[in-house]
């Protein structure tokens, strides 16, 4: 998941990241990536992801849009438990902005289930 671009005049300190109501799902963490021009959203498999730069998420800065660490994405490792749909509801991001602490709720919905099979081809 994206952040919003930081578009203050200082560097945004990210403090914590909690996963709001998963059901069917353990999260196994989150971390802090930071995409290049070219890079976006991963859907990789394992966690930590395999050849994906990431940092925990307590020590995640946002910088000034126009520098390198500008965007800011959030990998999430989850786990089925067994229930034939996984959700999330929203993430809690807490941070640290001109030396005031903020909490903001994004609503951001992870459904993860089984694909269906593909059809044979005739």
């Amino acid at each position: 998941m994206p952040l919003p671009w930081n578009e203050t005049g200082a560097d945004i300190a990210i403090e914590s990241v909690d996963a709001l109501n998963p059901q069917g799902l353990t999260v196994l963490g989150i971390r802090a990536s930071y995409p290049g021009p070219a890079d976006g959203v991963v859907f990789v498999d394992g966690y930590p992801p395999e050849g994906v730069p990431s940092v925990p998420i307590e020590n995640a800065t946002m910088d000034v849009v126009g520098s390198e660490r500008a965007i800011l994405q959030m990998l999430i490792g989850v786990q089925r438990t067994g229930t034939p749909t996984g959700t999330i509801d929203a993430l809690r991001v807490r941070y640290v902005a001109g030396g005031t602490r903020y909490e903001s709720v994004f609503p951001w919905t992870l459904k993860a289930r089984d694909a269906a099979p593909s059809p044979m081809p005739s």
